[in-house]
């Protein structure tokens, strides 16, 4: 049986059983078209009434500390759409075939951290451990707990989720990573110009 706390994660967006049902899926549909050595971290931002505004995917990186940058870029938009809530979810993948998405979900004043363990059957299928499900609220006690790794993580997320003002608009910054190789979604059905540089090749 899972261990996430669902009560708690409505304090972050509306749907939280939804919002994860949709990232297993969507790691599945993943997995079985692209493999999962091309992964790639993703974010969602909500607004104040647990509304999801927008998504990204982090571009290509080359080594951990370009991973952190990335991650970095993609956390610009909380501050540049307003968000109260985001969603960051990492995979770590392990030699024996199994290993687990990491999802951390943050806001201005709190945060917690949860992993969803999966492992490849031998038809190549992935399977579920709901048993191993893991879930812990972070706080500065335990932000260095070694058993999710959160330290540097949740000072990424901590920067960028206590910026005062923003340093780019929306569409400078939906320019920024149009250039960059970002993808990217608008919900509710937000309108912003900005330069498209897929266009531009």
């Amino acid at each position: 049986m899972s261990q996430i706390n669902y009560e708690h994660l409505k304090y972050y967006c509306s749907n939280p059983e939804e919002e994860i049902l949709n990232i297993r899926k969507s790691f599945e549909e993943h997995l079985s078209l692209a493999g999962s050595e091309t992964y790639r971290p993703k974010a969602m931002f909500y607004n104040r009434v647990g509304s999801k505004n927008f998504a990204v995917s982090s571009r290509k990186y080359v080594d951990v500390p370009d991973l952190y940058c990335s991650i970095s870029e993609m956390l610009y938009s909380f501050s540049a759409f307003s968000a109260f809530s985001v969603i960051l979810v990492l995979d770590t993948s392990l030699p024996d075939d199994s290993g687990a998405l990491v999802i951390y979900v943050v806001s201005d004043d709190s945060a917690c951290c949860f992993k969803l363990h999966y492992k490849h059957s031998k038809d190549h299928s992935l399977e579920w451990l709901h048993n191993k499900d893991s879930y812990e609220e972070i706080t500065l006690k335990n932000n260095g707990n070694d058993s999710f790794k959160t330290n540097k993580i949740i000072e990424i997320l901590f920067v960028y989720t206590h910026m005062d003002e923003s340093p780019f608009t929306e569409s400078e910054i939906l320019s920024y990573y149009s250039m960059k190789g970002y993808h990217f979604r608008s919900f509710r059905d937000k309108k912003i110009s900005y330069i498209d540089y897929a266009l531009k090749t």
